[in-house]
């Protein structure tokens, strides 16, 4: 669960819509500045990074009045089983090479007690999917591709997570070209469901998304958690302009 107040109370937004958003962001990205053979699969990945918070979010963890935890709050043992899901999950929907650079992305997030063990959990996980999805590749091709497209997800996964949990950054990715050289991309709140973006690194020359949320008024949990279970949400505009 994402939470971000607002005048009316709450807007809530599902981990696995709040992604469902980042793959539609990723659509818009230049294929140029990342690895165009894999293109599709990292649109794919976006889409799907975060399908492993859908069991835990049908009946989240609350605190006493109700509201549901926040993803930032989530104790380390779930966070952890969700994480592990999530990326046997992606493998299955993406294939090898993205459960490896969701591993990346779920290690970049871990915390807490055995944060230590479970990121090497995810090192020897990475390092089979990585020979599955590129046998034979020398490690610091491999590497580097991996590097490469885990930017691109940390891209499409800010530019809807940021406006979701109303961080107003700045945040900054940095990618890495086909030749080696580094390009640092900055995302900053300028109002409510928009962001401008130094480094403009989209197709288009502003982008336009929704994101499925649920609006909380009255401290109504209940109703609300009900209405991300039956699917019942409002789309709520995005807007991407260059900075």
């Amino acid at each position: 669960m994402i939470l971000r107040r607002d005048n009316a109370g709450f807007v809530l937004t599902c981990q696995p819509d709040h992604a469902w958003a980042s793959g539609e962001v990723a659509r818009f990205v230049r294929e140029d500045l990342f690895d165009c053979a894999r293109h599709d699969e990292l649109i794919a990945l976006s889409a799907h990074h975060d399908d492993g918070w859908h069991d835990w979010e049908q009946a989240p963890r609350r605190h006493a009045d109700g509201r549901p935890l926040n993803f930032d709050e989530v104790n380390a043992a779930d966070h952890e089983a969700i994480w592990r899901r999530g990326v046997e999950l992606a493998h299955q929907t993406v294939g090898a090479f993205g459960a490896a650079v969701l591993t990346l992305h779920a290690q970049d997030l871990a915390a807490g007690a055995g944060a230590e063990a479970f990121g090497d959990a995810l090192v020897t996980r990475r390092g089979v999917c990585l020979r599955e999805a590129l046998p034979g590749v020398d490690p610091v091709q491999r590497d580097w591709q991996l590097e490469r497209a885990f930017a691109f997800l940390r891209l499409c996964d800010l530019a809807t997570l940021m406006p979701c949990a109303g961080w107003p950054g700045p945040h900054t990715v940095t990618i890495l070209d086909e030749r080696g050289g580094r390009c640092d991309v900055v995302l900053r709140a300028t109002r409510a469901w928009e962001l401008a973006i130094e480094g403009w690194p989209f197709a288009l020359g502003e982008v336009h998304v929704r994101i499925p949320v649920v609006r909380v008024k009255d401290g109504n949990w209940d109703g609300a958690l009900e209405a991300c279970r039956r699917g019942d949400r409002s789309m709520q505009a995005l807007v991407l302009r260059p900075g």
